[in-house]
């Protein structure tokens, strides 16, 4: 039995109780008459509130905004866009058409099933559950790798090995040694000396990290490398003085990708000395996998991760090394959910809206502490916009 019929058997049991009691005390009747009225005023009141006015759920509120946001549904469902998304009221002609929309948003909502949102690891998650999958660029392929399926991408990478060195420069050859590196677990040792010789270290775009080329310096001790490392450091202390004036923030990120890496290298040129165990440089490595490993600008977390086998007593397979990157992933991969399950937040929030919507009045949707609330106001229109 719902609130609203509670209160109304106990109004009724109201009225009849002050019934009986005027035939049977109608002297105590009279001398009470204010009392009584004022508690069946009361009574009415609260009835009459839970006509017009109501509470939806934070949870429930967020999950049919999300759904009703959705691009293609703007031109579908207008007034609900405005009067539940813009948490502004409707009149008393758009209360129809509000409730019109949203009994049809509920039909939608019930077969379709409610928008979830996905990550960017997830959402290519899922693109690997459909087959074929074909890879965007180098990129998806050392996402692949990331998630532990190397394999189902060999082939591509073999094909773009070949694209690269036949028309790339040396930048493309070193993506071409490292994705070879991926698909065979062998380096080409002429090739990558060949490369890292022509890369000249006092060169302004010699520390790029984001890509393949200088991380190739450091699978050897060399003065080169050293030199690349401190005119990096060089470079890098003059973009933090700059971090002031860095308006949109772009700037933040590549300090700190910067930083990273030359954090991580100086550890493999301390290596390099002897003052660095193999157990902190093992650690160096995985601090900089976690600092750095997103869903762009892989080319930084797969070069080093090359580089630590490359330089390592007991290397793990290509496949191996890539997949311990996957935990790093934040926030964690999640199946896909079920999208008509999900829906039941979204439904529950349509439900308490059209339950207030009954009377055809004006409505009011106020965003409360503990949800939000749904007013009727008769032919009144809020402006606000939250």
């Amino acid at each position: 039995m719902t609130r609203r019929r509670l209160r109304l058997l106990a109004l009724g049991a109201l009225v009849v109780a002050v019934l009986v009691a005027m035939l049977l005390e109608p002297a105590w009747v009279a001398r009470n008459t204010v009392s009584l009225v004022g508690v069946i005023a009361v009574m009415l009141w609260t009835i009459a509130r839970d006509f017009v006015m109501g509470v939806v759920s934070a949870e429930d509120y967020d999950a049919l905004t999300s759904w009703l946001f959705v691009a293609g549904r703007r031109d579908t469902y207008p007034v609900a866009q405005v009067v539940i998304v813009g948490l502004q009221g409707c009149s008393r002609a758009d209360s129809r058409k509000l409730r019109d929309e949203l009994r049809a948003a509920r039909r939608a909502l019930a077969a379709d099933g409610v928008y979830v949102e996905r990550t960017s690891w997830e959402a290519f998650a899922d693109r690997l559950d459909e087959a074929p999958f074909v890879p965007e660029g180098e990129d998806d392929l050392f996402r692949l790798a990331v998630l532990g399926q190397l394999d189902r991408g060999r082939e591509h990478i073999v094909t773009k090995v070949s694209e690269l060195r036949q028309g790339g420069n040396e930048k493309a050859h070193a993506l071409a040694l490292v994705l070879e590196w991926m698909a065979s677990g062998s380096t080409d040792d002429a090739e990558m000396e060949r490369l890292a010789e022509r890369l000249d270290p006092d060169d302004a775009w010699a520390g790029d990290f984001d890509s393949c080329w200088p991380w190739l310096l450091f699978a050897r001790p060399n003065k080169r490398a050293r030199r690349l490392l401190l005119r990096a450091r060089q470079r890098w202390n003059e973009n933090r003085r700059e971090l002031a004036s860095d308006g949109d923030g772009n700037l933040a990120e590549q300090v700190h990708l910067e930083g990273a890496a030359i954090e991580l290298l100086a550890t493999v040129v301390s290596a390099w000395e002897g003052s660095v165990s193999r157990a902190a440089l093992s650690n160096a490595f995985r601090a900089y996998y976690d600092k750095t490993l997103g869903f762009y600008g892989l080319a930084g977390p797969i070069s080093a991760t090359w580089l630590e086998m490359k330089i390592a007593e007991e290397p793990l397979l290509p496949g191996e090394a890539l997949a311990r990157l996957r935990p790093l992933i934040d926030p964690p991969i999640t199946p896909r959910p079920d999208r008509r399950a999900a829906a039941a937040p979204a439904l529950r929030a349509v439900d308490a809206i059209l339950e207030k919507l009954v009377l055809g009045m004006g409505r009011t949707v106020r965003q409360g502490h503990d949800g939000v609330r749904l007013v009727a106001k008769p032919g009144e229109v809020s402006r606000d916009f939250f």
